[in-house]
């Protein structure tokens, strides 16, 4: 099995992405968006030359960053003005 870790405050940080999630638009979302944020960190365990690893050796040598692809939401209100 792939292994990768992610910092206490990165897990916080996903807990509360899923609390969020699951608020918001249930328990299918949340689970479908943690298991392609986990799937990404697979990706990125698995190859660090993937074209969607970017190299973060600033924070740490060999930590890896990637960027997310923005989806957009029907009927949700972007501000709550």
């Amino acid at each position: 099995m792939t292994k990768f870790r992610v910092s206490k405050a990165a897990a916080n940080d996903l807990y509360e992405i899923g609390v969020y999630t699951e608020e918001y638009w249930g328990k299918e979302q949340r689970n479908n968006y943690l298991d392609d944020l986990e799937s990404r960190f697979i990706e990125l365990a698995n190859d660090a030359n993937s074209a969607l690893a970017i190299p973060r050796n600033d924070i740490k040598w060999g930590c890896f960053s990637s960027n997310v692809i923005p989806v957009s939401i029907d009927n949700y209100p972007l501000s709550e003005s």
